[in-house]
């Protein structure tokens, strides 16, 4: 179990765990993964996912820097931590 440090940590985890809940994880997954962006976090993982991604739709659900040959646009895996070369943080210049 995780024991939050701060916090800015708690506010992080709730408002994670709110938005993987409004995008359709279960509360328990929800968590999991709000409660595995903590432990990135604080480990220097350079892994990210996709809503914190400037390319990211949350409108449409996908990633809109990727399209393959036929111009639809790419489907990301959503919540699954990964290292993306088109990356760039969302609110970055």
């Amino acid at each position: 179990m995780l024991t939050l440090e701060n916090q800015e940590e708690t506010e992080k985890l709730c408002r994670r765990y709110d938005r993987f809940i409004l995008e359709g994880l279960s509360e328990e997954k929800a968590y999991e993964l709000a409660e595995e962006l903590i432990y990135r976090d604080r480990n220097g993982d350079d892994r990210r996912i996709c809503f914190e991604c400037k390319f990211y739709d949350g409108k449409i659900k996908r990633c809109t820097l990727y399209k393959d040959s036929n111009k639809q646009e790419y489907q990301p895996m959503r919540f699954l931590l990964q290292r993306c070369v088109g990356f760039l943080k969302r609110g970055a210049n």
